[in-house]
């Protein structure tokens, strides 16, 4: 096997690394469908929207119907206790997808080091 044939197969073998890699990158983010996956904390986010609003449009309605506020401290009390759980899982997320703490930013950073790694100078590279 000559020199070049040996580089053919090392750059063959990186490139079907590499397009494995993304294709294993795609499953993730896209599932077997291939419709990408809404994140949960976006379904979190809309699930918690539209039930305050739900729960609080009713309270709302049956307070004016039966002229009597006294639900009120109730509902300010559990809205508020829903937007902290909210927000505390809002965080929790942000600190998982920055710099120097997060899953997607490891990732990405391998995937940059992969990257340049394949471009690198090699001692027994021909040409």
């Amino acid at each position: 096997m000559t020199t070049l044939e040996k580089l053919e197969t090392v750059l063959a073998y990186r490139y079907a690394k590499r397009q494995k890699f993304k294709t294993d990158l795609e499953t993730i983010k896209y599932g077997k469908s291939g419709k990408r996956k809404m994140p949960t904390g976006k379904k979190l986010t809309i699930f918690l929207i539209a039930n305050l609003t739900l729960v609080e449009v009713y309270t709302l309605f049956i307070m004016y119907y039966l002229r009597d506020i006294s639900a009120l401290p109730v509902l300010i009390t559990a809205v508020v206790g829903d937007v902290i759980a909210l927000l505390i899982y809002q965080i929790k997320s942000l600190k998982e997808n920055t710099a120097d703490t997060g899953f997607m930013y490891e990732l990405k950073m391998r995937e940059a080091n992969n990257n340049t790694n394949c471009n690198t100078n090699n001692d027994n590279a021909v040409g």
